[in-house]
């Protein structure tokens, strides 16, 4: 498995994972808002964002994190496995509380330089409503992937190392 799809609330953690899967496999990591997002917040005009995507996409190896439902089933058609961090909401807004006050007038690594750590109304609230707006969305989504794409879904951080233990082991008997 060397296409893999990380998403999740914001403050779930899917850079985290992201990072460690791509440092235990060696596969190279692409956050989906640091292609987004340019300097100072402002967004990557959509077909640019798009062609920069299906790039990563014809490569033979890539990790990619981030929601973004616009653009899932093309990546679901590339890919082989798809990991859900469903957690709950009370967990992905302390994520994005902490996440805030390590990096505040920082730039996370996952985002583009300039853009530095910002937490206001309209983006709580998004993670307030990530399970009742987006979440639906991204599992309609899912049920339509192919087949031969495996789903699992991760409900708490301690599922985590469980998790990579197994891929890793996976990996080294399908090798």
């Amino acid at each position: 498995m060397k296409r893999i799809i990380i998403l999740g609330s914001p403050g779930s953690g899917k850079s985290t994972l992201a990072n460690k899967i791509s440092t235990k496999l060696s596969i190279t990591l692409h956050h989906l808002d640091k292609l987004f997002w340019r300097a100072a917040w402002q967004e990557t005009p959509r077909e640019e964002f798009e062609q920069q995507l299906v790039h990563i996409l014809q490569t033979e190896e890539w990790i990619i994190d981030g929601n973004y439902n616009r653009t899932l089933p093309l990546r679901l058609a590339h890919a082989e496995l798809v990991v859900l961090l469903d957690y709950p909401t009370w967990r992905c807004l302390w994520g994005v509380i902490k996440r805030y006050f390590t990096y505040r007038n920082k730039t996370r690594p996952d985002m583009a330089e300039g853009c530095n750590e910002r937490l206001n109304w309209d983006f709580f609230k998004y993670v307030l409503l990530f399970r009742r707006q987006q979440l639906g969305q991204t599992e309609a989504h899912l049920a339509k992937r192919d087949r031969h794409v495996m789903l699992v879904r991760l409900q708490s951080p301690k599922a985590v190392e469980p998790f990579i233990e197994q891929l890793l082991e996976q990996l080294a008997i399908n090798n």
